[in-house]
């Protein structure tokens, strides 16, 4: 296994003269009138500085946001700062980390899927389950509705239910330690008993190795609801690196970041999958009507069963043909500058009337710029505004400056959203992704804006990385000799002007140019000669 130690790779960057004044940029370029406009602006930033001044005394000290081990404040290295020429010791802590969801769940110790499947909602998750489906649902979001709100007591609409209780309280990071903190780890075989463990300690076993499995004890289980619907118990799984390691990591805020990429791009597939009824992608089909039957919601959605076949009643989301040869013609005819998004021709089907071969940078164009141009003119009307309403919801969530008084509107707006949809959607449709995205807006207020939180630039350097595979035997031997030779190439070409450095290729298409390389902002009149006619 190669291993590429973060510590000189951080000290190199504060020998490079430009990189070095560029890191501290938050503390002597940046505006601070109250907008989110860098981590630096959110609450889990301030909370360091708070908690540790250590950290916050030196502006070169550096916050991470990683997939890896963490730094220790404790700890620091003696690194030579070329922009004031002078030596400090260099500290690093952890902000958070960015991963997929089942990634996320793995680093917190808890569950991500089945009835407390939310990593926010914890034990409060809310998640009924659908035994047609063979699936968990996650809908109730009018927990998140003000306690006055017409929603709350409507019946036929949602689950034949009013709804009284209140939304879930997310975890402080003092409390989830103070749960965590007694969990003895063991890894490998064997069985699961407490013998050996004090009292106060939970045994738990990771995924290392396989556990000798007992027979379950029928008669203390029987008739227990409780323990069918996996209310029963442990939840936290185990006692994780960050805070057995890192002292500070109980006060971060939000240790781990959910994904937004991920999230976007599994909302956006699960809507143009059901809209277009693409088989393996819709979210509607015999076992979500029957979910219905079986609920005792939407009676007017409910399979019809004639003699010889069954007939699925229309839903608002239902297109006819002719209406899903307008969705696809009308993203099929779509043009846009080059380098803005792909070229979508390319990506949909119109003879079978579906999309292909979508990327996550693709389906992040859809939700927030294509998908309300599609639906436009088709639909039932309510559905179709539901619908454009959440496309707004990622729009607005994904702004580079945004306002803290604009986050509690926006998040009110989004539940009342998230509350329009399951009118109007099965049950089926509300999976984990789904529910997430009513727990953006607390991390935005949290952590600043998205753009410094999604996995697109880690996307795109994993592709580059894989590039550096020549050998297929040794792709980690490729991949660490072409690693190192490009960063010598790079570190060294900093000392030479003349030398232009790795990174984005110019644009082709900028044919006028300033001095500095940069395209003109106004295009310069010049008087023209007869004579040259």
């Amino acid at each position: 296994m190669w291993y590429f130690p973060i510590i000189p790779r951080l000290q190199r960057l504060f020998k490079i003269e430009s990189i070095s004044e560029d890191l501290r940029w938050h503390a002597t370029r940046r505006i601070t009138d109250g907008v989110l406009r860098h981590p630096a602006d959110s609450q889990a930033w301030r909370t360091i500085d708070e908690k540790f001044p250590e950290i916050a005394k030196d502006t070169r000290n550096l916050r991470l946001g990683i997939s890896a081990d963490g730094v220790d404040v404790n700890t620091g290295v003696d690194t030579y700062d070329a922009s004031t020429k002078d030596n400090f010791n260099l500290r690093a802590v952890v902000l958070w980390t960015i991963n997929d969801y089942p990634a996320l769940g793995t680093l917190c110790g808890c569950p991500y899927s089945g009835f407390k499947g939310c990593v926010v909602c914890g034990k409060d998750t809310n998640c009924v389950r659908l035994s047609a489906s063979s699936k968990q649902s996650y809908v109730g979001h009018r927990r998140y509705l003000p306690y006055n709100h017409p929603f709350r007591k409507q019946k036929k609409a949602f689950n034949g239910q009013q709804e009284f209780l209140q939304a879930p309280i997310p975890m402080t990071g003092e409390q989830i330690y103070n749960e965590v903190k007694h969990i003895e780890n063991k890894w490998g075989k064997g069985k699961r008993t407490n013998n050996n463990a004090s009292e106060n300690q939970e045994d738990t076993r990771g995924r290392g190795g396989k556990i000798q499995k007992q027979k379950r004890n029928t008669t203390e289980e029987e008739g227990s609801s409780s323990q069918v619907n996996g209310q029963n118990g442990v939840y936290w799984k185990k006692f994780n690196i960050w805070y057995r390691k890192l002292k500070y990591w109980r006060h971060n805020p939000v240790p781990h970041c959910i994904d937004f990429m991920h999230v976007e791009k599994n909302v956006a597939e699960s809507i143009v999958g059901t809209l277009l009824h693409v088989p393996g992608k819709t979210k509607d089909g015999l076992n979500a009507r029957l979910d219905l039957a079986e609920l005792g919601v939407k009676p007017e959605l409910f399979a019809m069963q004639d003699e010889d076949k069954t007939t699925l009643p229309p839903a608002g989301y239902t297109l006819t043909n002719a209406e899903k040869d307008i969705f696809c013609e009308t993203l099929h005819n779509i043009k846009v500058p080059e380098g803005y998004c792909s070229n979508f021709s390319s990506l949909v089907n119109l003879k079978d009337r579906k999309l292909i071969g979508l990327k996550s940078h693709d389906y992040h164009m859809l939700m927030q710029e294509f998908l309300p141009i599609a639906i436009r003119s088709i639909m039932h009307p309510p559905t179709r505004y539901a619908i454009i309403r959440f496309c707004f919801f990622f729009k607005s969530i994904c702004s580079k400056e945004i306002i803290l008084q604009e986050l509690d509107k926006m998040q009110a707006e989004l539940v009342v959203t998230l509350c329009l949809l399951e009118k109007f959607f099965p049950p089926s449709f509300f999976d984990i992704m789904i529910h997430l995205t009513v727990h953006l807006t607390r991390e935005v207020k949290l952590c600043g804006p998205i753009c410094f939180r999604w996995m697109y630039p880690f996307e795109r350097c994993m592709k580059v990385i894989k590039g550096h595979v020549r050998n297929r035997n040794k792709p980690e031997g490729c991949i660490a000799e072409e690693t190192i030779a490009e960063e010598t190439i790079e570190f060294f070409s900093e000392y030479h002007k003349s030398m232009e450095t790795i990174g984005i290729p110019p644009d082709k298409h900028e044919t006028y140019k300033n001095k500095e390389g940069k395209p003109l902002s106004a295009g310069k009149s010049s008087e023209v000669y007869a004579e040259l006619f």
